[in-house]
C-alpha cells in the first residue's frame, strides 16, 4: 500500500484530539480515591519522610521501579497526586504514540493510526484508570506495546529487552507469557531473549538493595503480593469466581483456580503451540488479546484492572478488523464496570451477570485464534506436509 503522506485534517485531529484529552484529565486531577488514601498517600509520605534511604523498609509490595519514579515525585515541588496523575497522563500519552506506531507499521494507512491515537486518548478506561482513579497499569501496559512493536518489527531482542522492563515494573505483564512460548516454538524469539525477563528485573531492584532492603525480600516480592489479598476469590473482575461465589471456600478455591489455569495454558499452549504456524502481525495482536483473557477469567483473586493488557490488544486488533469492534467494546464494558463499583462505590451495578460477557468475549475471541490457526494458508507448508504423511 502507498504511504499516505500527512495532511492538515490528520494534525488536527490529532491536536484536537490530545487538548480534549488533557482537558479532560484536568477535571479529573482533585479526585481522590480510596486507593490514594490507603496506599499512594502513606508511601509518599515514607519517601518523603525518609528519602532514598526509605527505600530500606518493608511498607511497599510493588517492584522497585515504580517506587524509584514515586520517590522522584516525592521530591519535585509539585503536590503528589498531581504529579502521579501527570506521570500516568504521560504514559498514556507515549503509549498512544506506541499504538500509532503499530498500526502505521502493519498498514501504512494515516487514518487508522490517527484514529488508532484517538482511541488510546479518549478511551474511558485509559482515562479513569490512569487520571481519575491515580492507577498505573499504564506504565507496564506502555512497554509491553513497544516489545508488541519491535516483534511486530521482527527484532526479537528488543522486543523482549521491553518485555522485561514491563515485568520489572509489574507481575502482570506474565499473564501473557503463553504468547510468548507459542512465538519461541514459532522461532520468533530465541531462548536466549528470554533472559532479559530476570536481568531486567534484577537489575530494577538493586538501588533497593543498596538502600538497605533485604535481597530475599525483594526477589519474592511478587509472591508476596498474591498472599496479601486472601480475603475474596473475586476482586471486582468479571470472572470464573462471581458465578461460583466469590466468598465461599476461598482458600480451597484459590489453590484449585491456580491450578486449574496452569491446565487451561497448558491446553492452549499444546494445542496452538504443536502448529507451525506463519505468524503475522494480526495474530500477534489477537494472541495477545486472548491469553491476556485467560489469566484474569481463570485466576483467583484478580483486580477489575487485571484484563488491561488484553483490552489493549484487542483495540489494535479491532482497528485491523473492524468487524470484531465489539471485542474490545464489551471487554472494556465488564472491566468498567469493576472500575465504576471501586471508584463510585455504585454496589447496584449488576456484576454478577457480567461473567456470561466476558465469558463470550474470551469465547469469541478465541475462536479467532482458532481460525487462524487452523486456516491452510498460515501454516508451515513443510510441517503440514509432515502431518500429512504421518
Amino acid at each position: 500500500m502507498k504511504e499516505r503522506k500527512w495532511e492538515l485534517s490528520d494534525i488536527l485531529l490529532i491536536a484536537g484530539v490530545t487538548i480534549l484529552s488533557i482537558l479532560i484529565r484536568i477535571e479529573f486531577r482533585h479526585v481522590v480515591t480510596g486507593d490514594w488514601t490507603t496506599w499512594w498517600d502513606l508511601w509518599f509520605k515514607e519517601l518523603y519522610d525518609g528519602g532514598f534511604k526509605a527505600l530500606a523498609g518493608d511498607w511497599y509490595d510493588y517492584a522497585p521501579p515504580f517506587v524509584y519514579l514515586l520517590w522522584v515525585i516525592s521530591v519535585l515541588p509539585i503536590n503528589c497526586m498531581t504529579g502521579f496523575k501527570l506521570m500516568m497522563s504521560g504514559f498514556d500519552f507515549m503509549a498512544a504514540v506506541v499504538a500509532y506506531l503499530i498500526i502505521y507499521e502493519i498498514t501504512k494507512n494515516r487514518t487508522k493510526s490517527v484514529l488508532t491515537y484517538a482511541i488510546f486518548m479518549l478511551s474511558p478506561i485509559f482515562l479513569v484508570n490512569s487520571t481519575l482513579w491515580a492507577q498505573c497499569d499504564m506504565l507496564p501496559m506502555f512497554w509491553v506495546l513497544l516489545s508488541a512493536y519491535f516483534f511486530i518489527k521482527e527484532r526479537p531482542s528488543m522486543a523482549m529487552f521491553f518485555f522485561g522492563v514491563a515485568f520489572a515494573f509489574k507481575l502482570q505483564p506474565l499473564w501473557l507469557a503463553p504468547m510468548l512460548v507459542i512465538l519461541w516454538v514459532n522461532k520468533k524469539v530465541d531462548l536466549k531473549h528470554f533472559l532479559w525477563l530476570p536481568v531486567n528485573y534484577f537489575l530494577g531492584i538493586i538501588p533497593a538493595w543498596i538502600a538497605g532492603r533485604p535481597l530475599g525480600e525483594l526477589l519474592t516480592i511478587y509472591i508476596s503480593q498474591t498472599e496479601a489479598e486472601g480475603w475474596s476469590l473475586a476482586l471486582k473482575y468479571s470472572n470464573l469466581y462471581y458465578l461460583i461465589g466469590e466468598t465461599g471456600f476461598i482458600d480451597e478455591y484459590h489453590t484449585a483456580g491456580v491450578w486449574l489455569s496452569l491446565a487451561v495454558f497448558m491446553i492452549v499452549l499444546y494445542y496452538i503451540g504443536r502448529k507451525k504456524l506463519k505468524i503475522n502481525a494480526e495474530f500477534i495482536l489477537l494472541l495477545g488479546g486472548f491469553v491476556g483473557l485467560l489469566a484474569p477469567f481463570f485466576l483467583p483473586q484478580m483486580h477489575e484492572r487485571y484484563s488491561f493488557f488484553a483490552e489493549v490488544f484487542l483495540i489494535l486488533y479491532a482497528v485491523l478488523k473492524p468487524k470484531k469492534f465489539y471485542l474490545p467494546v464489551f471487554q472494556s464494558l465488564t472491566s468498567f464496570m469493576g472500575y465504576s463499583i471501586f471508584v463510585a462505590q455504585d454496589w447496584s451495578l449488576p456484576i454478577q451477570y457480567m461473567p456470561f460477557i466476558t465469558l463470550a468475549v474470551l469465547f469469541l475471541t478465541g475462536y479467532e485464534v482458532y481460525k487462524y490457526i487452523n486456516d491452510p494458508k498460515n501454516q508451515d507448508a513443510e510441517a503440514v506436509g509432515e502431518v500429512a504423511s504421518c
